[in-house]
Order: structure tokens, then C-alpha cells, then sequence
């Protein structure tokens, strides 16, 4: 969840839509049942980042990330996560 707080708030809603796919599909295959103290922060940037795109634009960039290989999606976090450092 923190790479899509950091994607929301750096406004960049394509990326922060794919991270709730795959945030999703992450919670899928633990059976994870929800984000705990998280949840309120997570409403909201959904809320923001659903406000800030075309519903179908969302819809691409979350399937995207529900369909991604864990392995591409981490390093996708990872670059994302050094220019934000930056």
C-alpha cells in the first residue's frame, strides 16, 4: 500500500491505479482480507486516484497491475521508489 500513498501523492494516477491491481492480486494470493489501520489512507487515495482518472483509463492501469508477474511489479516499485528519492 505504500507504493500507491507514494504514487498518489505524487500525483501520478496511471502508476497508483496499476498499484492497487496489483495490490489486489497480492491480496488474492495470501487471502488477505483487508489493509487494517491502513484502510482509511487507502479509501481516500482510491477516492482520489478514481477522481483524477477516466473510468476506463483506471480500469486498464488496474488490470494491468492485477495481471502483472510479481517479479516485474517489484522492480516496477523499486525505480519508482529511487526517483522519488531523488
Amino acid at each position: 500500500w505504500v507504493a500507491v500513498l507514494l504514487a498518489t501523492a505524487q500525483q501520478q494516477y496511471t502508476q497508483a491505479a496499476m498499484h492497487f491491481g496489483l495490490a489486489e492480486q497480492v491480496r488474492r494470493r495470501i487471502h488477505y482480507p483487508g489493509n487494517g489501520v491502513m484502510q482509511p489512507a487507502v479509501d481516500a487515495a482510491l477516492a482520489t486516484v478514481q477522481a483524477a482518472l477516466e473510468p476506463a483509463a483506471f480500469a486498464k492501469a488496474f488490470a494491468a497491475g492485477r495481471e502483472m508477474a510479481l517479479e516485474q511489479a517489484f522492480a516496477t516499485i523499486l525505480v519508482a521508489s529511487s526517483k522519488a528519492a531523488m
